[in-house]
């Protein structure tokens, strides 16, 4: 994917490793992007089991961090008969929605079920085949492209943002990781290609070790 800031979209077109959400639930769903908190597209892709009326269905979709906003999806229907949700690999499905700041129609969406050295897994799910579903989903989305290419042209100057110098002011907080250690963020006093702030906060309290994250802010 590819947005007015030539950058974040890029990320979307990516393989990604859902876990179940719940156990015997039948969603499956992975968030990223969460400590850059500004942009306006998807934070969370999310797989979806579910019977519409009488029509069985599976459904990956992009979403903002908390999940009330859609702004990408894919569907496939198999009608009155249940998915074998433990035997899908590569199973394509077809575009449904593009809302965001991406261009998603023209992508591919594949999934994959992920097996362990037992097989499937019998996570009770009641729309899949025997009840039965993997822990786990590989989702492969490709193929989006900016909604208006020419913008990306404009995207060269974002370097003059980047390297603005040492004009730097504290970073009292990452508001979707909480209150930094430490931090800096540069403003500009007008956006350049959307983005208007440059953040960089570190986290020195994770147990697994100091988290660095670069955020930028764009004028949605």
């Amino acid at each position: 994917m590819a947005d007015d800031s030539c950058s974040e979209c890029e990320s979307l077109n990516h393989t990604f490793y859902l876990p179940q959400a719940a156990p015997n639930s039948c969603v499956w769903e992975c968030r990223f992007h969460l400590y850059c908190p500004y942009d306006c597209d998807s934070r969370l892709i999310r797989l979806t089991v579910y019977l519409d009326g009488s029509d069985y269905k599976i459904k990956v979709e992009l979403a903002n961090a908390v999940g009330d906003t859609v702004y990408h999806r894919w569907i496939k229907d198999y009608g009155e008969s249940k998915p074998g949700c433990c035997d899908l690999e590569d199973e394509e499905l077809t575009h449904n929605l593009s809302d965001g700041d991406c261009d998603s129609s023209s992508a591919t969406c594949l999934i994959t079920r992920q097996l362990d050295t037992f097989g499937c897994h019998c996570m009770e799910c009641e729309p899949c085949v025997g009840e039965e579903s993997a822990a786990e989903y590989l989702v492969e989305i490709e193929g989006i492209v900016p909604k208006d290419p020419e913008d990306c042209a404009d995207c060269a100057d974002l370097d003059t943002l980047l390297d603005a110098g040492v004009v730097a002011v504290p970073c009292t907080a990452c508001e979707a990781g909480g209150s930094p250690n430490c931090g800096f963020r540069y403003d500009h006093e007008s956006a350049i290609c959307s983005i208007d702030r440059v953040r960089l906060c570190i986290w020195g309290d994770d147990p697994w070790g100091v988290r660095i994250s670069w955020c930028i802010r764009r004028v949605c």
